[in-house]
């Protein structure tokens, strides 16, 4: 089982693949690219479920209350469930593992 609400601290290694849209794309696009270059899968072996909406939510500074009233500029976040029909390599780390 992986934690991912420890922001890395406990399993360094499990992280989401992000990156930011390019001018021409539309955020399914930069979230298959993000997870195809991240993860190193083929596209073709990637399936983003349309019945199951993205979520969307904005990433705020610390003092979001009082710099959202002032429209100060936040990052936009869009998060796709996605799914692969392709196991991992033979010889990789089981997720049961323990030191």
């Amino acid at each position: 089982m992986r934690d991912l609400s420890s922001n890395g601290t406990k399993w360094p290694g499990v992280t989401i693949p992000h990156t930011i849209p390019a001018l021409d794309e539309d955020s399914m696009a930069a979230a298959m690219r993000a997870l195809c270059e991240g993860c190193d899968i083929d596209p073709d072996n990637i399936f983003i479920p349309q019945c199951i909406s993205p979520i969307t939510f904005y990433k705020m500074k610390q003092d979001s209350a009082a710099e959202f009233q002032k429209n100060v500029a936040h990052e936009i976040v869009t998060v796709y469930l996605a799914v692969t029909n392709d196991p991992p390599p033979d010889g990789g780390e089981d997720d049961n593992f323990q030191d």
